[in-house]
């Protein structure tokens, strides 16, 4: 059993992966409990205490609901536009022993035993090899494949390890 498929690294996909690693772990959980509190505080004061208030309380919940995916897409598209492996497309080949890379002249190959967690969102399946180190691999990069890299990686890795839609 094999999986092939090549990803040329895209503003949208990087944001995903961004947007699901950031909101995964406690800021962004923070940041949206702040901004729904402040939702909450902003509609139900308004008439009860002075306008200016009401009005913070607001900014607040917009600031914090919308100010982090907002930079979080700048940052995907510094990333994009400023990393040179992204220019080109990488090629993937996962098997039975691990992860090959090829780009160019250029490869790498990870075993299953390196493989920290394995995550899925709508878009993308991510790949940790560290807490700060990932493939990001998007759905409509692989194809019908999905299935096939599912049974994988369920065969490969423990599954504590795994967690895909």
């Amino acid at each position: 059993m094999k999986v092939n498929f090549s990803v040329k690294m895209q503003v949208m996909y990087m944001y995903d992966f961004l947007m699901s690693h950031t909101y995964r772990g406690p800021a962004g959980l923070i940041s949206v409990g702040i901004g729904i509190a402040a939702f909450v505080l902003c509609f139900s004061t308004i008439g009860k205490v002075q306008i200016p208030f009401t009005l913070c309380y607001g900014f607040i919940g917009i600031l914090s609901l919308f100010y982090l995916p907002f930079t979080l897409y700048q940052k995907a598209q510094k990333q994009v536009r400023g990393v040179p492996m992204f220019k080109k497309p990488l090629d993937y080949t996962i098997d039975k022993l691990g992860i090959s890379t090829k780009q160019e002249n250029e490869q790498a190959f990870v075993e299953w035993k390196d493989i920290v967690k394995v995550r899925a969102t709508k878009r993308s399946v991510i790949v940790y090899m560290t807490k700060v180190r990932a493939f990001v691999w998007p759905r409509e990069c692989m194809g019908n494949q999905y299935d096939t890299l599912v049974k994988l990686m369920n065969s490969a890795l423990p599954k504590e390890k795994i967690r895909l839609k």
